[in-house]
């Protein structure tokens, strides 16, 4: 079994020329979301997750300021055979060690910036407000 989380991310362009003076500008516009997964999940740990494991992650995983949103729209558990994403999207896989919460991802398709690179790995720690801690490009 699996933890399935699914995200909204919208940006607010009004914000752009915004010269942080009287109420920002808003003008919102969707931009994608991300797939999150967490693995090989114990049946007997459903209610923890749901209970514990959840709202820290919300915490971990959502952001929001006058520039952009990132927000949870979905979350399910899915068995481990089935298919999260579109082909050509990259999942962020999660973990939990050692006290705290990573995400990493291996996009097997060549960047489009530059072709010569067959695949990028991404991976970080976890921390309030979509913060990223520790991050590696290996």
């Amino acid at each position: 079994m699996k933890l399935v989380i699914e995200t909204q991310y919208r940006e607010n362009y009004g914000a752009h020329d915004w010269d942080g003076e009287g109420e920002c500008p808003q003008y919102w516009k969707m931009k994608g979301g991300s797939t999150y997964v967490y693995l090989d999940i114990n049946p007997n740990d459903v209610r923890r997750i749901v209970e514990q494991d959840i709202p820290t992650l919300t915490t971990l995983i959502e952001s929001a300021d006058y520039y952009s949103q990132e927000y949870i729209i979905d979350w399910s558990f899915k068995d481990d055979d089935d298919v999260v994403c579109e082909e050509w999207e990259t999942p962020w896989v999660l973990d939990f060690a050692l006290g705290n919460w990573t995400v990493s991802r291996t996009s097997n398709h060549s960047d489009y910036w530059n072709k010569n690179v067959p695949k990028k790995v991404e991976s970080y720690r976890m921390a309030e407000g979509g913060e990223k801690w520790q991050t590696s490009y290996p």
